[in-house]
């Protein structure tokens, strides 16, 4: 699962790397998003995946700060603490 929460459209070389992937582990792609080009959908749909398109911006949920944390200190890619 790809979650897309952008004003834009997704490039078209993230779609590229996201069904690459996808092919590579053998798991039928399902993208999350606001806005999708419709042939970007047509590629998603044509490999048996799926998508979930969203009419506004989607609100993170709450995360437990304790868990935040435990991913900080494992040093993690991505997860910087912005205290």
């Amino acid at each position: 699962m790809q979650v897309k929460n952008q004003l834009r459209y997704p490039r078209p070389e993230d779609l590229d790397m996201f069904l690459d992937v996808c092919q590579s582990l053998r798991v039928k792609p399902l993208l999350v998003a606001r806005m999708v080009h419709e042939m970007q959908l047509k590629r998603i749909r044509d490999i048996g995946g799926g998508f979930v398109i969203f009419k506004r911006w989607i609100l993170k949920p709450p995360f437990p700060r304790d868990a935040f944390q435990q991913l900080v200190e494992r040093g993690l890619p991505g997860f910087k603490d912005s205290k």
